[in-house]
């Protein structure tokens, strides 16, 4: 029953695995599309980013019920917390799998998080450009009187910023 559970565990890694590497390549692809200024295929991309998000908290609730599963089995001594700990366990010969699956997620994780900061600096480099040219774009319109006095005639293309 432990084996069957492992290779269950496995099956739900490899799935998660794989949904990680998408996430991964969809932010690669925004961070394309953010340095292209192409705004509709960001879109697409973060729709495609919400549906695969979805997908990957179902196969982490299935991956934590799994793990419940297995260490609340009696072969195993104390319950298992962790991927770690249960890959470390002795007799499991699907243990070196499970601690190869283990460091693949992470390192996926980990360049999808720094793909994800870049991301939004770069998003908030964009916005602070954005808000640059629209604060030049709505500059007071200086002019002086016969007096000498500065006529202030208001803003040269926007009456009101929104």
């Amino acid at each position: 029953m432990l084996e069957k559970d492992v290779s269950s565990l496995i099956d739900v890694l490899e799935r998660e695995r794989d949904c990680y590497k998408e996430l991964l390549n969809l932010a690669r692809q925004e961070q394309q599309i953010v340095l292209s200024d192409n705004i509709d295929d960001l879109s697409s991309v973060v729709k495609t980013v919400e549906k695969t998000v979805v997908i990957s908290c179902d196969l982490e609730k299935e991956r934590l019920q799994f793990l419940d599963s297995i260490s609340e089995n009696p072969k195993i001594s104390h319950k298992a917390q962790a991927l770690s700990e249960l890959a470390a366990k002795q007799g499991l010969p699907s243990s070196q799998k499970l601690g190869n699956l283990q460091e693949e997620i992470s390192k996926i994780l980990s360049e999808l998080s720094d793909v994800n900061r870049s991301n939004a600096e770069l998003i908030q480099r964009n916005l602070h450009y954005v808000d640059f040219l629209f604060s030049l774009l709505d500059v007071e319109d200086q002019t002086y009187q016969e007096t000498g006095e500065k006529k202030i005639a208001g803003s040269k293309l926007f009456d009101q910023r929104i």
